[in-house]
Formats: structure tokens, C-alpha cells, sequence
């Protein structure tokens, strides 16, 4: 029934932390399937997942109850988003600098910093494994300024577009109105959701240097409002591949 109704079955990972041990394996079992690699930036994922030990405690229980069992049956997301699964044990520096962090906060950072780890690696032997996904960047959907729109104007919706269009493979034909529209709506919605659980946990500038600092550690991560190899910038005629390759040092800019 499911070929009938949909043309697109979409498969989400649970979470960061589950992506160094998940990705590999997946790409190898659906090499040539679309793939979406999703991220935000290190600093923004701490402050979304210090949120979720917020509303979910960091050692998550579902009572009796409320037993349900698409909740049983997954890794609840306030444990695939915060505790690493595949810690980066290969980087000396790593340790010293999350030493200097709040607990909490540590381990988002070594979780989203072994995601990233494994996306760059498959990325370097792509020739290989034939990984090239959509590389889409949440500041794009979450409309934040000074990201890849430099004038401050919303470019979320077009973002939205450009992964639809992929992910449905419709590039090459309109997609309907009303698809838009409640992906819009979803993604407004999600949207409001995300700023209102985060804004109590905002870091400040000396909170964020740390971070940097850790991030810093991994000397192939860009860092800051900078982007990951082949980030799909939003445009009309968007690309998968980067028009040039970016091999400035952490310090410079893209391309300097």
C-alpha cells in the first residue's frame, strides 16, 4: 500500500551520536539511494540538547502508563542527541579542551564532533563508497542571519525547497502548491518550537570560545557560520558538489 500512496519513504537516524555507528552501514546497504546529511552548528547543538535533558532528564524512563510503542521501540532522542556512542578516542587534544566544559556540555560536543567526523571521512573517500548526499545546513531552515545570507534576508523557504526537491527527486518538475505549503507550515512551526526550547539555555561569547576551542581540536572541522564540504547553498540552481573545493586553514575564511 505504501508504494500506492507515497512515491518517497524517507528513513531518519535517531540522532548525532548514532550517525558514526549507523552512517557507514547505511550508505553501504542503500548506495544508490538518496542521502540527506543534516547538521547544525556545534554551539547550536549543545544549546538544543541541553534543552532536551531539560525536558526529558539525562536518563530517560518512560513510565508504565504512557508506554508507547513507537517511544520503546526507538532511541529516545535526549540519548541520541547527547551522549556520544563512538567517542573520538584518536584525538589527544580533544581531551584537555573538554576538560574546561560543564559535563553536559561536553558530551553534546564530542557527540556532534564524532558525527562530523564520520561525515568527513566518507566524504575524503566518496570515489569509494560513492557517498555524495545533500549536504544541508540547519541555520538554512532556522532563517538564523549571517548565515550564507550576509544581508539578512529569510532564504528558509527556498532552503526547504531545494531538500524537497531532492529528497522526491522532483527537480525537473513543480512540486505541488500544496506540498509546499504544509512543509512551510511544519517547518514554521518547528521552527517557533526549536527557539522557544533553547532560549534559556543560550551560551554566551565566553561559553561558545570554549566550544570553538574543542571544535578547534579537529583541525578538518570549519567552525563558526562556516560550512561543511559541499554544503547545498539555497538557490534556484543548487548543486551537490561545491563549484570549489574549500582548503583554507580554520583561521581564514572559505577560499582565502
Amino acid at each position: 500500500s505504501i508504494g500506492k500512496t507515497s512515491r518517497t519513504v524517507v528513513f531518519t537516524l535517531p540522532g548525532q551520536a548514532c550517525t558514526p555507528l549507523l552512517l557507514p552501514l547505511v550508505q553501504k546497504v542503500f548506495v544508490h539511494e538518496r542521502h540527506v546529511f543534516v547538521y547544525d552548528g556545534c554551539c547550536h547543538s549543545v544549546e538544543m540538547g541541553l534543552a532536551l535533558r531539560k525536558k526529558y532528564g539525562s536518563s530517560y524512563r518512560q513510565k508504565p502508563e504512557k508506554e508507547e510503542w513507537e517511544c520503546v521501540s526507538a532511541t529516545p532522542q535526549v540519548i541520541s542527541a547527547t551522549f556520544p556512542m563512538a567517542p573520538l578516542k584518536h584525538n589527544k587534544e580533544l581531551t584537555e579542551t573538554l576538560s574546561k566544559l560543564k559535563g553536559d556540555q561536553a558530551s553534546i560536543v564530542e557527540a556532534w564532533m564524532a558525527s562530523v567526523d564520520t561525515f568527513l571521512d566518507m566524504k575524503a573517500k566518496e570515489k569509494k563508497n560513492f557517498y555524495t548526499p545533500f549536504v544541508c545546513r540547519m541555520g538554512f531552515l532556522m532563517a538564523r542571519s549571517g548565515i550564507g545570507n550576509g544581508d539578512g534576508t529569510d532564504k528558509s523557504g527556498l532552503a526547504l525547497k531545494n531538500v524537497l526537491q531532492y529528497i522526491t527527486g522532483s527537480r525537473s518538475r513543480a512540486l505541488s502548491e500544496e506540498v509546499i505549503n504544509k512543509a512551510l507550515k511544519s517547518l514554521k512551526e518547528n521552527r517557533i518550537k526549536s527557539e522557544e526550547a533553547v532560549k534559556e539555555f543560550k551560551l554566551d561569547n565566553p561559553g561558545k570560545i570554549l566550544i570553538e576551542k574543542c571544535v578547534f581540536a579537529h583541525k578538518g572541522i570549519l567552525i563558526g557560520e562556516k560550512t561543511l564540504i559541499d554544503t547545498v547553498q539555497p538557490k534556484d540552481d543548487w548543486s551537490l558538489k561545491a563549484a570549489k573545493k574549500l582548503k583554507s586553514c580554520l583561521c581564514c575564511a572559505p577560499g582565502e
